[in-house]
């Protein structure tokens, strides 16, 4: 072993490259270089032939859309049937099938239990029909047949949620007509107070869904409505709904007609005091 690390410790080292063979590497390295490079730009240009073709086709789209949106606006129109007996549902073809399928001379009562195409409903359906044609002599006779089948919907709806299992989805849907009424107000009475010009183009974002939740409490044995923010709102938004606030309970006014609030934390716990927010 000995005689084998001395054989080896004689040996020559190998010799180092030569200035010739290092260019022809480092030559040889820029030309791989290079290929990589005008490849690279042949896809760039190649790319950008796509990208200017694709920049003209919707150019050539976007003058399209311009010129039929030009010609629908200039074209007369034609309102649809169904919107034009949606918007026959007035007040007194609506109030008329109420008071007349309600009538205590009226035989023919509609059944809740059962659907709208079953024959005794049918019938309903036809002698609703027949009694208010009289009345609404000009009305279109598919107007009057929406009124009848919307209240008749209504008095379904209303029996279905009355059956006991159907209790927590009748508080819900209380709760939250609720809850959408009050969001209603607060938009409405926060708009009345509103003073700057910066003041108005931010509250033009402003949506009855962003309004607070009030819900009813008694906290300290005093009625207060719990406040929560919703958290998808623009914080500025959010100061503006609480400054607006602020001027709206300034007013002696508000603060007697409506509950204080009190605002909960983002755990949906909140503390005994009354936060004017």
């Amino acid at each position: 072993m000995a005689c084998k690390r001395n054989l080896r410790a004689l040996q020559p080292a190998a010799s180092p490259l030569s200035i010739n063979d290092l260019m022809k590497q480092l030559i040889s390295g820029l030309n791989a270089l290079s290929r990589q490079l005008e490849g690279l730009m042949e896809k760039q240009a190649a790319n950008t032939v796509l990208l200017e073709d694709a920049i003209q086709r919707l150019c050539a789209l976007e003058r399209k859309f311009d010129e039929q949106r030009l010609q629908e606006e200039q074209r007369p129109r034609e309102e649809p049937l169904h919107k034009r007996i949606k918007r026959a549902h007035n007040v007194g073809i609506a109030e008329a099938v109420r008071r007349l399928h309600n009538s205590e001379n009226n035989p023919h009562k509609y059944d809740p239990q059962t659907g709208i195409s079953l024959p005794r409903n049918q019938a309903v359906m036809t002698y609703q029909l027949e009694e208010l044609k009289s009345t609404f002599a000009d009305a279109d006779p598919e107007c009057i047949q929406a009124c009848c089948k919307t209240y008749f919907e209504t008095l379904r709806r209303k029996y279905n949620l009355s059956q006991p299992e159907k209790s927590q989805l009748r508080d819900a849907i209380k709760t939250g007509a609720k809850n959408r009424q009050r969001k209603r107000r607060l938009l409405d009475s926060r708009s009345k107070v509103v003073q700057t010009d910066a003041e108005r183009e931010l509250w033009q974002t402003a949506k009855v869904e962003l309004m607070y939740d009030e819900e009813d409490a008694i906290v300290d044995g005093r009625p207060v409505w719990i406040v929560r923010s919703p958290s998808h709102r623009n914080p500025q938004l959010s100061e503006l709904c609480e400054e607006l606030q602020r001027r709206l309970e300034a007013d002696m006014r508000y603060t007697i007609l409506h509950h204080q609030r009190v605002k909960a934390d983002g755990n949906g716990h909140y503390g005994p005091s009354f936060l004017q927010l």
